[in-house]
């Protein structure tokens, strides 16, 4: 009897731990599935880029020139999942160098009371929300269906030092604000995540230099311009 009252007791103060563990796993989880989609998403679509480029014209002339063994293709295709591999890593690393390099410049023209704050995006692509509430991915230079809501998804780093609460991220479109889906959150130093921008009927379709605007209760920092093109209507 007082061995099961024991073992009950044992059991009732390990399932807080056991919780705990539960949902560090969890997030942990969550996390490391987050990073190995942008990849995926960032890779298949310069590999894609390079298959229809490049990669299809190796295949024609080779293919067309010589009579080859499959494995010559095979071999072809391996090539370039090094190279596609190569230049994900070298944009991401170009990107780390960029904000190293503004964190550098800040600090050095800045007080040690102003800090750190500054916004940029990583890359971004366009989807629509149909009206059922479906959602789907638009290919490069594919209009836009007539019925849906045009939806610019942008992946934002926020770098803030010393921690600071960013209450909202606002996408500066032909002079115009547009809100996103950021939820005021603590960063504490850097962070990044995908935010979603309802793109309105007003925007006309073409490219436009657009630029990231994040805000605190005092202060209101801007990304460098970059371009983004607004899909035609179909």
């Amino acid at each position: 009897m007082l061995a099961g009252r024991t073992q009950l007791r044992l059991s009732g103060a390990l399932q807080p731990v056991v919780r705990q563990m539960s949902l560090g796993l969890c997030l942990w989880y969550s996390r490391v599935m987050q990073r190995v989609w942008e990849y995926i998403r960032a890779f298949g679509s310069d590999w894609v880029t390079l298959m229809g480029g490049v990669g299809a014209l190796l295949f024609t002339a080779v293919g067309t020139i010589w009579s080859v063994p499959p494995w010559v293709f095979w071999g072809i295709g391996a090539v370039l999942f090094i190279v596609s591999s190569f230049r994900v890593w070298l944009n991401e690393r170009k990107t780390i160098e960029k904000l190293q390099e503004q964190i550098r410049t800040v600090e050095k023209g800045s007080s040690p009371l102003s800090g750190l704050f500054v916004i940029e995006q990583i890359k971004w692509e366009f989807g629509v929300r149909a009206q059922n509430g479906g959602f789907g991915w638009l290919a490069p230079d594919h209009p836009k269906p007539k019925a849906g809501t045009l939806i610019l998804q942008i992946m934002v780093h926020i770098d803030a030092r010393p921690a600071r609460v960013v209450e909202d991220v606002e996408l500066d479109l032909m002079g115009k604000r547009l809100p996103s889906d950021w939820k005021s959150s603590r960063i504490s130093p850097e962070y990044q995540q995908f935010n979603y921008f309802n793109i309105p009927s007003w925007a006309n379709p073409g490219i436009h230099k657009v630029k990231l605007v994040a805000k605190d209760s005092k202060t209101e920092v801007s990304s460098p311009e970059f371009e983004i093109d607004i899909p035609q209507q179909a």
